[in-house]
């Protein structure tokens, strides 16, 4: 199934080293990501410092509106980042 299959490439990318270039692209992908898929997929961001990356994934997040019923903790572990 399609579900099925985002799934399971949400969970290959989030284990995924992606170079500088692809966690752009991947953070700007994320306008498109259902709810299913977002906490996954944010796991492939985990110890990017590159601030390249997080302008676009801030940019992405901003437009998704899933995210504007939902707190930010609902996506974002807290913590030191």
């Amino acid at each position: 199934s399609p579900a099925a299959q985002r799934s399971a490439a949400a969970g290959v990318l989030s284990r995924a080293t992606l170079t500088e270039s692809q966690s752009i692209t991947l953070a700007g992908m994320l306008r498109k990501v259902g709810p299913m898929e977002l906490n996954r997929l944010l796991e492939a961001f985990a110890g990017v410092n590159d601030e390249a990356v997080g302008r676009e994934m801030v940019a992405a997040l901003a437009d998704l509106k899933v995210l504007s019923s939902r707190r930010m903790s609902w996506c974002w572990p807290p913590g030191p980042m």
